[in-house]
């Protein structure tokens, strides 16, 4: 087991920040590459960190409410964003079939057109 001392104090560099997966900030920019593609937004960020809830985060939330979700970033790297429909919580990959259904997609066009690995953060 890793040395909780050590962790506790080490500082990632940008370029191991960007290994690192996971939802919060990851997940926020693979939603935002998604509402880009719908037409929901227009935020293009090579980089968006939702943390503090900063004008990427709440554009993105902007662009799920237009198809009925409410999404809550996940606070930390570690933490997954949540995705609700109501007050039925969905995972991220039901949130993304919804958003795609809401926008015109069939589901033949999801299955065959969708790549869900392409986009960022963990399903």
């Amino acid at each position: 087991m890793a040395d909780e001392k050590i962790l506790k104090n080490e500082v990632l560099d940008d370029e191991k920040l960007e290994q690192v997966s996971g939802g919060g900030p990851r997940q926020t920019c693979g939603d935002n590459d998604l509402m880009i593609m719908l037409g929901l937004t227009h935020y293009d960020g090579t980089m968006m960190v939702n943390i503090s809830g900063d004008d990427a985060g709440i554009i993105v939330k902007k662009g799920w409410a237009q198809v009925g979700i409410r999404m809550v970033p996940g606070a930390t790297i570690f933490d997954d964003n949540k995705y609700f429909l109501g007050i039925n919580k969905l995972s991220r990959k039901e949130a993304f079939i919804h958003a795609l259904k809401e926008s015109g997609w069939s589901d033949d066009k999801i299955l065959d057109k969708f790549d869900f690995d392409a986009v960022k953060g963990d399903w």
